[in-house]
């Protein structure tokens, strides 16, 4: 939370879970992630690790009734899955609008940093958002006047498990590829994706029994006899 106030102490409802069962209805897991307090590249590179202290979330949860008295805060292990992290790896050319010194090539740079921190931090990026090449290459060109144009190659992505305690994995290792089917197995019980993908591009007609489906179709010919 990227806030600070002050909130009652009182905690007399407040009841943490830790032992090993799973989450129920009445059980509320904290996901939160650090505040980002600057546009530096290591508050940046913090403000997608996890929260240590959550306690003011808590209260904030309780102050406007989100939580009830029947909710218990559950206790995350170490190792429990927190986030699913993407990494973009950017690589740019950038043209001035004349030639620039070392100095003033540092300072570009610096402006182009701080634009991409400040319009992709933690706060401002939505969980599942994937970001637009078109939105990078704008931030990028509109973040120093004297930047010219930029050639934008491909973002590369990186995509990575992080666990409670902040530690990453890739998800093409041995243990990315657990968690992932770990997580897929989990949203076809919970009814949020399809264990199949159905075959609809054939759109059944009232007593129809069976039919064919041709796919890769290139041309349909005819013959045709006419008696004259």
């Amino acid at each position: 939370m990227n806030s600070s106030s002050t909130w009652d102490d009182s905690n007399t409802y407040c009841v943490f879970v830790t032992e090993e069962s799973e989450i129920n209805a009445n059980d509320l897991c904290i996901y939160a992630l650090n505040p980002i307090k600057s546009y530096s590249v290591d508050t940046f590179k913090s403000s997608f690790q996890p929260l240590e202290d959550k306690y003011p979330i808590e209260q904030q949860l309780e102050y406007d009734g989100s939580k009830c008295i029947s909710h218990n805060y559950k206790e995350l292990k170490n190792d429990d899955i927190y986030a699913i992290k993407n990494y973009y790896k950017l690589e740019a050319r950038i043209s001035t609008t004349y030639k620039v010194s070392k100095l003033e090539r540092a300072s570009i740079l610096a402006n182009v940093y701080n634009a991409l921190i400040e319009k992709f931090n933690a706060r401002k990026v939505d969980f599942g958002y994937e970001i637009p090449y078109d939105e990078l290459l704008q931030v990028i060109e509109s973040s120093d006047e004297r930047i010219k144009s930029v050639s934008l190659y491909e973002p590369e992505l990186d995509t990575r498990f992080m666990t409670a305690d902040g530690s990453e994995y890739p998800i093409d290792t041995d243990e990315g590829v657990e968690s992932f089917v770990t997580v897929l197995a989990k949203d076809i019980l919970s009814g949020h994706i399809e264990m199949f993908s159905y075959d609809d591009r054939f759109d059944y007609d009232y007593g129809q029994d069976s039919t064919q489906v041709f796919g890769n179709v290139s041309k349909i010919s005819t013959k045709a006899n006419v008696d004259i």
